[in-house]
C-alpha cells in the first residue's frame, strides 16, 4: 500500500527511474554488433586474433637500425679524426680550462728542469 509514498530522497518507492535506459540499450547493441563484425571475415569465418602484426616489424627494424647507424657513424668518424669521443655538454668554462691546461703543459715542456 505504501509503495508510491515519497522517501527522504524525494523519489517515490517502486521501480527505479531510468530515463536514459533506451540510449544505454542502443549503445550496448551497437557495441556488440561492432565486436561481432570485427571477429568475422568477409566469408563469414571467424578470424583468430594475431599476437603481433608481423607486417609492421620490418619497417620498424629498418627505422631503428638507421637511427642507430647514424649515431655509430658519427662516433666512428669522430674517433677516426680526433682519436677520442666528442666532448658533450661542455660550456665556456670547460673550454677555457682546456686551453689553460694546454698552455701549462706547453710551458712545462719548454721549461728547464729544476734541480
Amino acid at each position: 500500500a505504501g509503495t508510491t509514498r515519497a522517501r527522504a530522497g524525494g523519489r517515490p518507492r517502486g521501480r527505479p527511474v531510468l530515463a536514459f535506459a533506451p540510449v544505454l540499450v542502443a549503445t550496448v547493441v551497437v557495441a556488440r554488433e561492432r565486436r561481432r563484425r570485427r571477429r568475422t571475415t568477409r566469408s563469414g569465418r571467424r578470424e583468430a586474433p594475431s599476437a603481433m602484426p608481423y607486417e609492421s616489424f620490418p619497417p620498424f627494424a629498418i627505422i631503428v637500425g638507421a637511427i642507430t647507424a647514424m649515431g655509430g657513424v658519427h662516433y666512428a668518424v669522430q674517433m677516426l679524426y680526433e682519436g677520442k669521443p666528442k666532448p658533450v655538454g661542455q660550456d665556456n668554462f670547460d673550454r677555457l680550462m682546456k686551453y689553460r691546461d694546454e698552455r701549462v703543459r706547453a710551458e712545462a715542456k719548454s721549461a728547464k728542469p729544476v734541480l
